[in-house]
C-alpha cells in the first residue's frame, strides 16, 4: 500500500492487513471500541453492550483487572450465542463486536478471523485513519509545544481524552500553533470535519500514548 492508497482507501480489511505489520494492542482495542460505539448509536442502545465497551476502554487504560475483563467477555459471548439461537442477528452481531473489543489484543485483528466474506463499512476506514494517522508520515512532538503556557497543550489533550471532548480539537490546534507547531498534518487533523474518537493519533501523540 502506498501513502496515496492509504489516504483514499475505502477497504477497511485492506487497511487492517497493512497495519498488521505494526501491531499495537491498545490501538486495536480502541478501534473496536469506537466501532462498537458507532454501531450502538446507529442501531440499538442496550446497556450491557455499552457497559462492555466501557470496560474494554477502561481495561485499555489499566483501570480494570483482567478477571473483570474476562467476566465481561463471557457475558458478551453468552449474549451473542443466545441472540443467534433466537435468530436475532442484529443483536448477535453487536454482541459479538462487544465481545471482541473486550478480548482483542496485539495478536488478534477484529473481524478478520471470522468467516469471509466480511466487508467493513467505509466508516471503519475513517476510524483507522483517525486512530493510526498516516503511517507513511510520522510526526515527532517537540518539547517546546508541551511546555508552552504552563503545559496548556498536554492539559487540553488530556481533557479531550478523558472527557471525550473532541469538539475541542480546533482549540487544541490553536494552542499548538501558539506553542510554535507548524506541522500541517497535525494541525489539519485537529481541524478537519468529521468525528474523532478515543485513540485519535494526535491526542495520543501529545500524551505519549502508544
Amino acid at each position: 500500500m502506498t501513502e496515496a492508497e492509504w489516504i483514499e482507501c475505502t477497504d477497511g480489511n485492506r487497511m487492517l492487513r497493512f497495519l498488521l505489520q505494526h501491531p499495537t494492542g491498545r490501538k486495536w482495542r480502541l478501534f473496536q471500541c469506537a466501532w462498537c460505539r458507532y454501531v450502538l448509536a446507529d442501531t440499538l442502545t442496550y446497556e450491557p453492550l455499552l457497559a462492555a465497551v466501557e470496560t474494554a476502554e477502561r481495561y485499555t487504560d489499566r483501570l480494570v483487572a483482567d478477571d473483570e475483563r474476562q467476566m465481561v467477555w463471557e457475558k458478551m459471548e453468552k449474549m451473542a450465542e443466545e441472540a443467534m439461537a433466537e435468530q436475532d442477528f442484529e443483536r448477535a452481531s453487536v454482541a459479538a463486536d462487544a465481545r471482541d473489543c473486550v478480548a482483542v489484543g496485539s495478536q488478534q485483528i477484529v473481524g478478520l478471523e471470522r468467516k469471509s466474506p466480511f466487508q467493513r463499512p467505509q466508516y471503519q476506514c475513517h476510524l483507522l485513519r483517525d486512530i493510526f494517522g498516516n503511517p507513511f508520515r510520522p510526526v515527532t512532538v517537540e518539547q517546546d509545544w508541551l511546555a508552552s503556557k504552563d503545559g496548556l497543550v498536554p492539559r487540553l489533550a488530556k481533557a479531550i481524552y478523558d472527557e471525550r471532548a473532541f469538539e475541542q480539537m480546533p482549540e487544541l490546534a490553536n494552542a499548538l500553533e501558539e506553542a510554535g507547531c507548524n506541522n500541517e498534518d497535525l494541525l489539519g487533523h485537529c481541524r478537519q470535519p468529521g468525528q474523532h474518537v478515543r485513540g485519535c493519533w494526535v491526542v495520543d501523540l501529545l500524551l505519549g500514548y502508544k
